[in-house]
C-alpha cells in the first residue's frame, strides 16, 4: 500500500520532524545518554506491566468495535495516533485522578463537545507537503512558547497575544476545512469517514474505566505503603489493608478523600483501626 495514501500531509511532516529530532538527539553524545537513562526508566516492571495491560485493553475495545462494523484496518492509523497521543495522556490522568476524582467528568465533557468534529474537520484537509512541513516547527515554537509564558505576570501579554494567534491559525484551519468539505462533501461524507469521526471520542471514553481502575489501584498502593508508617505491627498492618478494600471497595471518590485527610495515623489497636475507617 502506497504510504502517501495512509497519511495525509500534514502527518508525513510531523513524522518528518519527529524522525529528523530523533536523529539529531542521537547524534549528540550528551542527549543520547540522557536518552538512554530515560529509556531504561520506562522499562521499569510496573510500567511494562501498566503498558502491557493498556495494549490489551485497547486490542479488546477495537475487536469489539470491529464485531459492530466501527473497526476495520483502515482505523489503524487513528488508532496509533489516538494511542500515542491521547492514550498515552490518558495514562498520565491516572495520577492526576488519585488526587481529584473530577477529573473523569472533564474528560467525559472533553469528548462529548463539538470542538472534537471541528478538529476533525480542521485536521482532514491539509496543504501540501512543504508547507506543512515549514509550518509545524514554527507552530510548536509559540505552543511551547505559550506553554512557558503561562502564569508568569511578567509575560502576560506575551501569553495573550501567542493565545491569540494560535486560536487564529486553528480557525483558519478550521475555515479551510469547511470550504473544502462543501466542494468536496464526497470525501467526508461516507461510512469510513464517519466512522474515522467518531473512533477517537469512542476510544477516549472507552479507556475511563481502565483509567479509573489504574487510579483506584494507586490510591490503595499508596495508601499500602502508609501504613508501615502508621503501625509496626504486621497483623495490624495486614488488618489494615483488609478495612481499607472492605470500606472502600471501588469507590473511588470516598478513597481519595480518606487518603487526603488521613494524613500521618496511629495504629496501636484494633479499636483505633475501627476509628479511622
Amino acid at each position: 500500500m502506497d504510504i502517501l495514501n495512509i497519511f495525509n500531509n500534514r502527518e508525513l511532516a510531523t513524522l518528518t520532524w519527529i524522525i529528523l529530532f530523533l536523529g539529531f538527539c542521537l547524534w549528540q553524545p550528551q542527549i543520547r545518554r540522557a536518552m538512554k537513562d530515560v529509556v531504561k526508566a520506562f522499562f521499569q516492571k510496573p510500567i511494562i506491566i501498566c503498558l502491557t495491560l493498556f495494549v490489551l485493553y485497547v486490542f479488546s475495545i477495537c475487536s469489539v468495535l470491529h464485531m459492530i462494523d466501527l473497526w476495520s484496518f483502515f482505523n489503524l492509523k487513528t488508532t496509533l495516533f489516538w494511542f500515542f497521543g491521547s492514550g498515552t495522556v490518558a495514562i498520565m490522568n491516572a495520577q492526576k485522578a488519585t488526587k481529584d476524582t473530577n477529573l473523569f467528568g472533564q474528560l467525559l465533557k472533553d469528548q462529548l463537545s463539538i470542538l472534537i468534529i471541528m478538529e476533525f474537520i480542521a485536521n482532514f484537509y491539509s496543504f501540501s507537503y512543504w508547507i506543512e512541513l515549514l509550518i509545524l516547527p514554527v507552530i510548536a515554537y509559540l505552543a511551547m512558547a505559550m506553554a512557558y509564558s503561562e502564569g508568569k505576570n511578567e509575560y502576560k501579554t506575551v501569553h495573550n497575544l501567542l493565545s491569540w494567534v494560535l486560536a487564529l491559525y486553528g480557525l483558519f484551519l478550521f475555515s479551510h476545512g469547511i470550504y473544502r468539505a462543501i466542494h468536496h462533501y464526497q470525501d467526508i461524507i461516507n461510512q469510513p469517514q464517519m466512522v474515522e469521526l467518531i473512533l477517537v471520542p469512542v476510544l477516549s471514553i472507552a479507556t475511563l474505566p481502565f483509567v479509573y481502575f489504574l487510579a483506584l489501584f494507586m490510591t490503595y498502593e499508596n495508601l499500602f505503603i502508609r501504613i508501615r508508617f502508621w503501625t509496626k505491627d504486621e497483623t495490624l498492618a495486614k488488618l489494615a489493608k483488609r478495612k481499607l478494600i472492605t470500606t472502600f471497595n471501588l469507590n473511588l471518590n470516598r478513597l481519595v478523600a480518606f487518603s487526603r485527610k488521613s494524613g500521618l495515623l496511629r495504629i496501636k489497636s484494633r479499636e483505633d483501626l475501627n476509628q479511622i475507617t
